[in-house]
């Protein structure tokens, strides 16, 4: 008695033994045991799922990864805007802060040295009029003197107040 048993496989490879026929659809193949005769036949599927789930898998696979290393690439180029851009900042500070001490500097010079010139000039006029033969004799002179005292104090303390 012939029996007839089929079942659908999926070819992973090929061995000595065993070759597909050339239709690519069933194997034949007789088996002879005992007071029986059996004729097996496995068929084949080439578009079988399993190849499209693996192909899809290591396309999905392959897709994640490219898209994690972007990620990193991206958040590593962000890093280096956001230093880049501190580093702008900082420099930007340093430049406004030397500006703003230059023009300080160029206040202070010009509010200190304007007192100090006039208080200057009143000593030497004081100098020269207590150095005379007789000084601080007649009344201008005097008033002049006095005068000359009252620039010296006044400049001298307004620099004294700037510079609190």
């Amino acid at each position: 008695e012939t029996s007839t048993y089929s079942e659908k496989v999926v070819i992973l490879a090929e061995s000595d033994n065993f070759s597909p026929s050339s239709s690519g659809e069933k194997v034949v193949t007789q088996l002879d045991t005992t007071n029986n005769e059996w004729e097996m036949t496995v068929s084949y599927d080439e578009d079988s799922t399993w190849y499209f789930w693996a192909v899809f898998s290591a396309v999905a696979l392959n897709l994640f990864l490219s898209a994690l290393v972007y990620a990193i690439f991206s958040q590593a180029q962000f890093h280096s805007d956001a230093l880049a851009e501190k580093s702008r900042e900082m420099v930007d500070h340093a430049r406004s802060a030397a500006r703003n001490e230059r023009e300080l500097n160029d206040f202070i010079a010009h509010e200190v040295r304007n007192p100090i010139a006039a208080a200057l000039s009143a000593c030497s006029f004081v100098s020269s009029a207590v150095n005379e033969k007789e000084p601080l004799v007649d009344v201008e002179s005097q008033k002049c003197v006095r005068e000359d005292v009252q620039v010296i104090d006044s400049s001298l303390a307004f620099v004294n107040n700037l510079l609190r």
